[in-house]
């Protein structure tokens, strides 16, 4: 039997993810809180995605912290992770990217 291939991937392109996701959740977590509030009014739709990016900001932050956790475990600057593990982390931080995107009547980037 083969052994599977791993890639691997730089503390330091974990931590610039990292660094980005914390503007990206707290205005997530912010038109959420408003739309329960009754303060801001968003489509079940517009909902769904913010909820969803809520998710996966949530899953990808801890994804990072246990891999960083484990490269400093072993005194390393790098951390292997099997291609399957490259795709869900590239497809969370993707999915948290449409934060931006999202069709509402609030830019999230001012909000």
């Amino acid at each position: 039997m083969s052994e599977k291939k791993t890639i691997p991937i730089s503390i330091q392109t974990l931590d610039t993810i990292k660094f980005g996701l914390a503007p990206q959740k707290a205005r997530v977590n912010s038109l959420i809180e408003d739309h329960y509030r009754g303060q801001y009014k968003v489509s079940e739709r517009s909902l769904l995605a913010l909820l969803e990016i809520k998710v996966s900001s949530y899953l990808l932050e801890e994804m990072i912290e246990k891999l960083i956790d484990i490269a400093k475990q072993n005194k390393e600057d790098k951390v292997a992770m099997f291609p399957e593990e490259v795709t869900l982390l590239s497809t969370l931080a993707r999915t948290v990217s449409y934060a931006e995107k999202i069709s509402s009547h609030v830019s999230l980037a001012l909000h």
